[in-house]
């Protein structure tokens, strides 16, 4: 069995890294600073020009024209701003505060860089990128990310497994839309029938937009808020505010998705304005399947248990780094679940056995050089 070096993940679990909490996310991130600097990589900060947050952390090894990224990210969540320690139970669960989301992941990356940096071959480039504020979508930080997606030829995330263990080889881009409608203010009793009224017109966007979503495909949409600027039952409100949460497998779905909306907007009887407040693209391989398939079966061989690569809903900072030209693969992370609450909690078996098979991979990476494409 794989011995596991815990004091880094205790280190870290044990500082309180919440997003809002600046200070605390700054202590991690010099923390994560010096773990690289350690291990021979040089690292800079780049601070966030539109949001406040923590700075962004880049460690980089070697000088290759073959770039590969590992990416994660050191804020956490917790229900209420809770802080919560480390702690180990003798069943080989371990909890604490962002334990397995996502400091677990940055642990089982440090451990792996301590075995692979020392063989890295002149062709290569390792590059880290830590993100101070992932779980508010990086906000700040998204063009630096792609930007360094566009250099990079292969990107691994370590955003926790999936309950079984599988690595993820896609996930849903997101849309999020602020829809303002505007119509007639009118007294329902006297209103002829049938007279425009915005919230029936928002009702009738939705099930437009229903017609547009099959079983077939991995779209999705839900109207999360709904205000008005009346609160009376026989008067019809002159305007609506709606937020709505597009998801999406591929860009081509989006804008099918966003025409549909542009389309209804010209043929309704209320006038409708909007906004989009994030736009993060999908993640979908679309070439590196052989080497996808390597290291899902040396984590597979690893873990002693039959392992899927897999598309996931939710988005991550993977998006972002995302690009026709390279293969990103995310979910490197350890076993856990019940993510942002106290109950938070990792195997410690996956630590050792996610590291070893990750090392393996990167090892025969080098030996092989399979550096046959470029951007």
């Amino acid at each position: 069995m794989y011995q596991f070096d815990l004091s880094v993940l205790e280190h870290l679990v044990n500082l309180n890294s919440q997003t809002q909490n600046v200070p605390g996310v700054t202590a991690a991130q010099k923390f994560l600073g010096d773990q690289f600097q350690d291990l021979g990589m040089s690292i800079e900060w780049h601070p966030n020009k539109e949001f406040k947050s923590a700075d962004a952390l880049i460690a980089t090894f070697g000088r290759g024209s073959y770039v590969v990224t590992l990416l994660g990210h050191v804020d956490t969540v917790a229900k209420g701003g809770e802080f919560f320690p480390f702690q180990k139970s003798e069943e080989g669960i371990l909890q604490g505060a962002g334990i397995a989301d996502m400091k677990g992941g940055l642990s089982i990356m440090i451990e792996a860089l301590k075995k692979v940096l020392p063989c890295i071959s002149d062709e290569l480039t390792i590059k880290v990128v830590i993100s101070p504020n992932e779980e508010v979508g990086s906000l700040g930080f998204q063009d630096l990310f792609s930007a360094i997606g566009k250099e990079s030829h292969l990107v691994l995330c370590f955003e926790p497994a999936l309950e079984d263990g599988s690595i993820i080889g896609g996930r849903n881009g997101n849309r999020w839309y602020d829809f303002h409608f505007t119509g007639e203010k009118l007294h329902t009793g006297r209103a002829p029938k049938g007279s425009a009224n915005v919230l029936h017109q928002l009702c009738e966007l939705q099930q437009v937009l229903a017609t547009h979503v099959s079983d077939d495909d991995k779209t999705k949409f839900n109207f999360t808020s709904i205000t008005t600027n009346n609160e009376k039952y026989n008067v019809s409100s002159s305007e609506a505010f709606a937020k709505m949460d597009l998801r999406f497998a591929t860009l081509n779905q989006r804008e099918v998705f966003h025409d549909t909306i542009m389309d209804w907007r010209e043929q309704s009887n209320v006038s409708l304005s909007y906004n989009i407040s994030d736009d993060c693209p999908p993640l979908a391989n679309v070439t590196g399947g052989d080497i996808v398939d390597e290291l899902r079966s040396k984590l597979e061989s690893a873990e002693s248990r039959s392992l899927s690569c897999l598309h996931c809903e939710g988005a991550s900072d993977a998006n972002y780094f995302s690009s026709p030209h390279n293969i990103v693969v995310d979910g490197l992370g350890p076993r856990g679940d019940f993510f942002h609450s106290r109950k938070e909690y990792l195997i410690e078996a996956s630590l050792g056995n996610r590291t070893h098979g990750l090392v393996q991979f990167l090892l025969d990476f080098v030996e092989k050089k399979p550096f046959a494409f470029s951007l």
